[in-house]
């Protein structure tokens, strides 16, 4: 489960900020008409994002088309840099621009708005999505705790969005545009990196020797990407914070009203900053610990070697006939060990697949009473399951009984080290 919250938080959270320093540059440089193309655009790309996220699935490479999403992103992103560049003066673009010239600025926000948002939503949306694969039915109780978590997750990152919103508003004009300018400076790059490495996979880039060295430790560490936006959220905290303590405003000649209308902002402006604060703190909390979870040791049972015999493998069903998961291993020729699993689900029928699911690799299985634990995500999977494809489900190895034995066939095993031996 944590493998879809994790990733769904994050990507919530990418698009919070965009849509936090965006809207806050253009509120604190008096450019509020260009809100409409900037939440235009963001609600544009969420009503398409289902759409868009089941024709992927079911037509479409989901690689392919982030990779034409994030080539398509970089040119409204970096025209909107430089336009930011350009205009970080505060100014009222309805009275002191020209017809052409809010048009040209509307179009540009809303561009890189909807490009963005789209790229962002789909991600979300194709990671939140495997919370229904990995549920034991579509109407349980498992499975809508697992639709409120994602919900739960999501409301967070945009509460996180919508209180550095306010934060970053309060910036002097002259910082306000540093925000907006790194946040999608730190997009522009994410970008590249998704376009060419999705390019260099389906060979229309040639993988030159200055590219190799520019692009792998980009497409090795992609995680900075995240973890520099979260660094600059933080770091804009830490600037309204600074700004709000190096402002004294004098309170002499005031009536009393005024007065406490003044320290009831500045006290307001405190909590929004110690709550902005804390919640990124929080999320770096949960992030650290999904990390430490993640990467916990979990000692799988030894598995039981077989071999085989002629172009079979032959297991004997009256062993394995009590209901209890068995762990195989299998040595193919090419020395890469297959382990499989098999459980008797009843009346003589047993569930029979590699210790690998497609989602979450060879982490391996166990039991828990009549389920099946991932020992990576944590996906309960019923045992009755288990020989059919889908969700986190076991990759289904096919077999034939014969004599009151199990027979898989050696072709189907080496087949099997695709998913072992990578």
């Amino acid at each position: 489960m944590l493998e879809i919250l994790i990733p769904t938080l994050k990507g919530g959270l990418e698009l919070a900020f965009l849509l936090a320093v965006l809207s806050a540059y253009l509120i604190t440089t008096r450019r509020i008409a260009l809100l409409r193309p900037l939440e235009l655009g963001a609600l544009v790309a969420l009503a398409i994002s289902p759409g868009l996220t089941y024709g992927v699935k079911s037509f479409l490479d989901p690689e392919v088309v982030e990779g034409a999403l994030s080539l398509l992103a970089i040119a409204p992103t970096l025209v909107l840099i430089l336009w930011i560049v350009a205009t970080r003066r505060p100014r009222n673009v309805a009275t002191n621009s020209s017809d052409n010239t809010r048009r040209t600025a509307w179009v540009l926000v809303f561009a890189a708005s909807l490009v963005q948002m789209t790229l962002g939503g789909l991600h979300v949306a194709l990671t939140s999505s495997k919370v229904f694969a990995q549920s034991t039915g579509l109407l349980s109780t498992d499975q809508a705790v697992r639709v409120l978590f994602v919900l739960a997750v999501l409301a967070l990152a945009a509460v996180v969005g919508v209180t550095l919103r306010k934060v970053v508003a309060e910036v002097s004009p002259k910082w306000v545009a540093l925000p907006a300018i790194l946040t999608l400076l730190i997009l522009l790059v994410q970008n590249a990196t998704t376009a060419v490495q999705i390019m260099l996979v389906l060979g229309i880039l040639p993988l030159t020797d200055w590219l190799f060295r520019i692009i792998v430790p980009l497409i090795n560490n992609y995680a900075m990407f995240y973890y520099a936006l979260l660094a600059a959220a933080g770091a804009f905290v830490l600037l309204a914070a600074w700004e709000r303590r190096g402002k004294k405003q004098a309170l002499d000649g005031l009536n009393p009203a005024q007065v406490r209308k003044i320290k009831a902002a500045s006290k307001r402006m405190r909590a929004l900053t110690a709550t902005v604060g804390a919640l990124l703190a929080l999320v770096i909390l949960v992030d650290g610990g999904s990390v430490i979870y993640a990467n916990r040791p979990i000692s799988l049972s030894p598995p039981i070697p077989v071999t085989r015999q002629g172009d079979v493998v032959t297991i004997p069903a009256d062993s394995v006939s009590d209901g209890k998961l068995y762990r195989f291993s299998y040595e193919a020729a090419n020395g890469t060990v297959v382990r499989f699993l098999v459980i008797h689900k009843g009346s003589g029928v047993f569930g029979m697949g590699l210790d690998a699911c497609e989602f979450c690799g060879v982490a391996g299985y166990h039991q828990d009473d009549k389920n099946l634990i991932c020992n990576r995500c944590g996906a309960a999977i019923n045992a009755k399951t288990v020989g059919f494809p889908g969700g986190c489900n076991p990759v289904p190895l096919s077999y034939s009984t014969e004599g009151g034995s199990l027979i898989i066939t050696v072709e189907a095993l080496q087949a099997a080290t695709r998913i072992f031996g990578q």
